[in-house]
Formats: C-alpha cells, sequence, structure tokens
C-alpha cells in the first residue's frame, strides 16, 4: 500500500516535471522511481524506465546523477534477474567512472557499496575491497546512513575474503 502511494506520487512529480519542461532533476526522481518500483517487486518495470529515461539524459547531455542513476540501473538490473553479474560490473564501473570524473566521491562510496554486495552475494571480491576502503578514506565526514552501512560492508567484506591493506 505504502509503495503504490509512493509510486502515485512519483509518477505525478514526473508528469509535472514534464509540463514545465525542466530535466535537471530528473535523474534523482528516476532513482527514488526505480527503488519504489523494487520495493513494489517490479523490478523489470524499474530497469525498462531508467533504460527509456537514459537514452534521453544522453541525448539532451544531462550528467548529475548520472552516477548514481547508473549505479541504481546495476541494482535494478540484479532485482529483475539475480545472474546479471557481468552487466551490473559494467553499469557500476561506468557509474564509478563518471563519478570520478565529476569529482562527486559521495556517489563513487554508493557504486563501490553496490559493488561490495555484489561481491559478497557472489563470493567474487575482484578489489571491490579496495577501493570500497579508498573511497571511504577520500571522504572526511563519516556521519550518516551510507557511512554505518559502508563500515558494515567492509567489515563483511575482511570477513568473507579476508582483510585488506591499504
Amino acid at each position: 500500500e505504502n509503495a503504490a502511494a509512493g509510486l502515485k506520487l512519483l509518477e505525478e512529480g514526473f508528469a509535472r516535471q514534464r509540463e514545465i519542461v525542466t530535466a535537471e532533476d530528473f535523474p534523482v526522481y528516476l532513482c527514488l522511481l526505480a527503488e519504489a518500483l523494487m520495493a513494489a517487486g517490479r523490478a523489470d518495470e524499474a530497469v525498462e524506465r531508467i533504460e527509456k529515461e537514459r537514452l534521453e539524459f544522453e541525448r539532451i547531455g544531462l550528467a548529475v546523477w548520472m552516477p548514481e542513476l547508473l549505479r541504481v540501473l546495476g541494482d535494478t538490473v540484479l532485482a529483475s534477474d539475480p545472474h546479471a553479474d557481468i552487466r551490473a560490473r559494467k553499469l557500476y564501473a561506468e557509474a564509478e567512472a563518471m563519478a570520478m570524473a565529476q569529482d562527486v566521491p559521495m556517489l563513487g562510496l554508493r557504486v563501490a557499496m553496490s559493488e561490495a554486495r555484489l561481491a559478497l552475494r557472489t563470493g567474487n571480491s575482484e578489489g571491490v575491497g579496495i577501493r570500497l576502503r579508498n573511497t571511504l578514506k577520500a571522504l572526511p565526514e563519516q556521519e550518516g546512513q551510507d557511512f554505518k552501512e559502508a563500515h558494515r560492508l567492509v567489515s563483511a567484506l575482511d570477513k568473507a575474503f579476508g582483510s585488506v591493506s591499504m
């Protein structure tokens, strides 16, 4: 019920954004929409919506918040198809490169966290622990839920794959 209400509200927000012809906040809203769709068990629809909108964002050159949108796309791809590890890793790599190019380390942290969750699920660490640690190290302020989750993931990676020095 809450997911349905949230989806309705987000769809109304999208419609208003389109009415006033502004796209700069669309990626933020699209991430929220994708998370609501996943919570409603509609990951396939989330993937379709992101992929459709992403083409438009690329066409108009919209880059703000795109690292997060690509990360969320990777997460929705995995929610839609748990065996789509390779595709998700490619999306995470693209998101990470974009976050670095835009110098937005907090979005880079969120990408590293998604990579860490995938590594823990698949048993394939591929240097994820080092990337997550280095990303955390680059962020001076360590408060909030993302940081708590990142530190929890570092501990889980250490437990699963052995401690990795920085």
